[in-house]
């Protein structure tokens, strides 16, 4: 609150603030102090105004990022040009972009293609290091989810979103995946960078924590699944991100939420040739606990749902990615290691030991 020339007294409120389903009171007196009648003003202390409070520190701190030493997705990570997957045209209107019209969001390790329209990434791709020397950070993760100024914020998902709503804030490219460098204190860094609204979708937390698929998926795959024949394990590339599909999504809070995701896996053999796989992961099945928007619900028997598999785990080719994500993975498809099962396009993942590379 301020004074200006003209004795008129000026309150700043936040724009957010004023989406907020409760009303913000603000109580204005006439107060005598020492002969002269001043005006004295108070903000009950309430849950509105904490959480005010806690916006405001929020978007100071989110416009206080230094993104200046990012340099983001490394196509030449694995000693081969590997470029950063594109959109398709179709969707090119869709895609948020930066002062200098760029669509990379760079960030350390990984880079990320934000939708704005669907407000969630459209790809997230990570350089992982395998090398143990690199991974040195072993303090105690804590996440602080920012959105990301470069861009229109009011395009990215917030707390409130999330917020009592047993959605997880799904990493696309992992904490894990960036928490690597020369220093400690660089990797640490670099892992707290993949907090951010641009690398995240909503995941139940049965597909996205550790004793999830998507959390199992990367365990397997990513920690264990690819190594050299001498035991250390290899770099990787990976691209990540949502797959939606009118006939599947639901919509909670009026945001439409993908059933599923795909993850695309590159790294070099011992012969040093590029290798990549492909998968599928579905949380279709596993969001019971989920309030959606009812008048929005598709009819569940409108699902082709196998009510009998908990969950849906597939392994698929990369080109029929492209057909579903509007990507352009078409320079990655010749090395690609995927081989359909009976003559179909997805073989089904019973366990991770399934997972062929």
């Amino acid at each position: 609150m301020s004074d200006d020339s003209n004795k008129n007294i000026n309150i700043n409120v936040p724009v957010d603030a004023l989406s907020a389903e409760k009303s913000i009171e603000i109580s204005l007196s006439s107060k005598k102090i020492n002969g002269d009648r001043r005006l004295a003003t108070s903000v009950p202390a309430t849950e509105d105004t904490n959480e005010l409070l806690l916006e405001v520190a929020k978007i100071e701190k989110e416009q206080s990022v230094d993104f200046s030493q990012c340099k983001g997705y490394d196509s030449e990570f694995l000693g081969v040009e590997i470029r950063l997957p594109q959109p398709q045209k179709v969707i090119n209107k869709q895609i948020a972009r930066l002062n200098d019209n760029e669509i990379e969001l760079k960030y350390f390790k990984y880079s990320v293609i934000f939708n704005a329209v669907t407000r969630m990434p459209l790809i997230s791709a990570v350089n992982v290091e395998g090398d143990p020397t690199k991974r040195l950070d072993d303090s105690k993760r804590k996440d602080d989810w920012l959105r990301d100024s470069r861009i229109d914020i009011e395009a990215q998902l917030t707390d409130k979103f999330y917020r009592k709503s047993n959605f997880d804030k799904g990493h696309m490219s992992r904490f894990e995946d960036a928490n690597w460098d020369d220093t400690e204190e660089a990797a640490l860094r670099n892992g707290i960078y993949t907090c951010f609204y641009t690398n995240a979708c909503p995941q139940v937390v049965k597909l996205n924590r550790a004793g999830g698929l998507w959390g199992k998926l990367e365990k397997a795959v990513l920690e264990g699944g690819v190594k050299k024949q001498e035991g250390e394990q290899a770099r990787m590339t990976v691209f990540n991100g949502p797959i939606f599909n009118e006939e599947k999504d639901r919509i909670f809070k009026g945001v439409k939420i993908p059933m599923e995701f795909y993850k695309v896996i590159l790294w070099l053999t011992d012969e040093d040739k590029l290798r990549a796989t492909a998968f599928r992961l579905s949380q279709e099945t596993l969001v019971d606990d989920i309030r959606f928007d009812e008048s929005m619900r598709i009819a569940e028997e409108a699902l082709d749902i196998d009510k009998d598999i908990k969950f849906k785990n597939f392994q698929c080719s990369i080109k029929s990615l492209g057909k579903l994500t509007d990507i352009d993975f078409k320079h990655l498809e010749k090395f690609d290691t995927f081989v359909a099962q009976d003559g179909g396009e997805e073989n089904l993942i019973v366990d991770t030991e399934s997972i062929v590379l």
